[in-house]
């Protein structure tokens, strides 16, 4: 091979890198973007929902709460777990569910040891001080990622209560994970074809060599 055929095909290797990395960067950062922006709406969606259950819980929950009628309160919170507790996969959507009243104490837990223990935990401080609807990311005993949904219970106006549940992001997270597999599998076969033009391309950009 002459000096200036080593020369053509240096250049050509480096004009094919530098474009494929460039054209892999912006590819990159285009699909992190969307990924990102995915998450942002699926997460959005997921804590509409869980304020959207806790509402109607909240509203079911105010009878029980003024007869002291503690076994309704937990037939509710049974019925929520078994309508909406797990989502089409099969997975775990909700951690926990409580009735708390006033001061903390829990009414009604999906954990029976936690029936009638006053909560002193600085979610539920902050849930019982500020009475409005809140979203907070959590982990769960195991480490799992949850967001902690709060609704005040309200009886004319007057908060008496609130409902606090504990909603599981591992269906978000599984969503994210096979939708980037997804896109990654076909960007990898789009740059397979794509690295032979461009590896082509860069070869004539360099032709002019050749009459030097």
């Amino acid at each position: 091979m002459s000096k200036w055929a080593e020369l053509r095909n240096s250049l050509a290797i480096t004009f094919t890198s530098r474009i494929f990395g460039f054209v892999s960067l912006v590819v990159l950062g285009g699909v992190g973007y969307l990924l990102f922006h995915e998450q942002r709406v699926l997460e959005q969606e997921l804590q509409n929902r869980g304020l959207l259950m806790a509402r109607h819980l909240a509203q079911q929950s105010v009878d029980p709460i003024l007869r002291e009628d503690d076994y309704a309160l937990f037939k509710l919170l049974r019925v929520l777990r078994e309508t909406q507790g797990r989502d089409p996969s099969g997975e775990g959507k909700i951690a926990y569910a409580m009735v708390l009243d006033g001061r903390g104490q829990a009414l009604a837990h999906t954990d029976p040891g936690q029936t009638h223990h006053v909560l002193t935990d600085s979610r539920t401080r902050e849930v019982l001080a500020r009475p409005e609807p809140s979203v907070a990311a959590t982990a769960g005993p195991l480490g799992e990622r949850l967001y902690d949904v709060a609704v005040p219970v309200r009886m004319r106006g007057l908060p008496v209560g609130a409902i606090r549940l504990g909603i599981s992001r591992a269906g978000v997270d599984q969503i994210l994970w096979g939708l980037a597999l997804k896109v990654f599998a076909v960007l990898f076969l789009l740059m397979l074809v794509g690295i032979g033009s461009i590896w082509r391309f860069s070869r004539r950009m360099v032709q002019p060599i050749q009459r030097l």
